[in-house]
């Protein structure tokens, strides 16, 4: 049986530099940050990585490594968009499919999709991310809802299968531009870490339209 996150469970891997109503009874969280937390860098992390059992199958992803960074440089934001769009702990597993530039989320077993309830999710908690100003995101790799590099499945008999993004990924990848992005198999040691770090402090801008003419 599924189970619906309530807003005190995500209230509660909220750490607790911020403050006021951190989530509403949609799943999108609405925080702020408290006063002396400024020179910390404000990440964005899929929830499963800091050891929230949000995954399909009720379990986590728990990475000692990102865990170490919380509270030294970096101030983390737990998301798991299937959860917190409504789909329940744990859920039917789901799969990208069709074209790899603009797939549809749909369950394995059920053939349900999931697209547009993910999708309106992301929209709304991306407008609170833009205007609390995060500086860089961490995503668990092959999620198709959070994966930079996701198996698209589709009815060719190739033995390559196409890559395309999760879909709140590719969202925040289209609505941050020069947001510094990696997923948790890219941040496996302290080197790369640091490097990250290093990108969000001192990120490096896109060209422009203009300059690419």
């Amino acid at each position: 049986m599924s189970v619906l996150l309530s807003s005190e469970f995500f209230n509660d891997i909220i750490t607790d530099q911020f403050v006021g109503n951190t989530i509403n009874n949609h799943g999108i969280f609405t925080f702020s940050t408290k006063k002396g937390w400024v020179n910390m860098l404000v990440v964005g992390i899929s929830a499963c990585l800091l050891g929230e059992k949000v995954r399909y199958d009720g379990g986590d992803k728990k990475n000692p490594v990102l865990l170490a960074q919380k509270e030294r440089q970096i101030s983390y934001i737990p998301i798991c968009p299937e959860a917190q769009c409504g789909m329940g702990v744990p859920r039917e597993p789901m799969q990208l499919e069709g074209d790899p530039q603009k797939p549809r989320l749909v369950t394995v077993n059920s053939r349900i999709d999931k697209t547009a309830i993910l999708s309106n999710w992301s929209k709304a908690q991306i407008t609170v991310l833009q205007k609390n100003k995060i500086d860089g995101f961490i995503f668990k790799n092959r999620s198709p809802s959070c994966g930079l590099e996701v198996t698209v499945h589709n009815s060719s008999k190739t033995a390559t299968k196409p890559q395309g993004m999760g879909l709140f990924a590719q969202q925040v990848k289209n609505s941050f531009v020069d947001l510094p992005m990696a997923q948790d198999d890219d941040l496996q040691n302290q080197e790369n870490i640091q490097k990250f770090i290093m990108e969000m402090k001192h990120p490096t801008p896109q060209p422009s339209r203009e300059q690419d003419g």
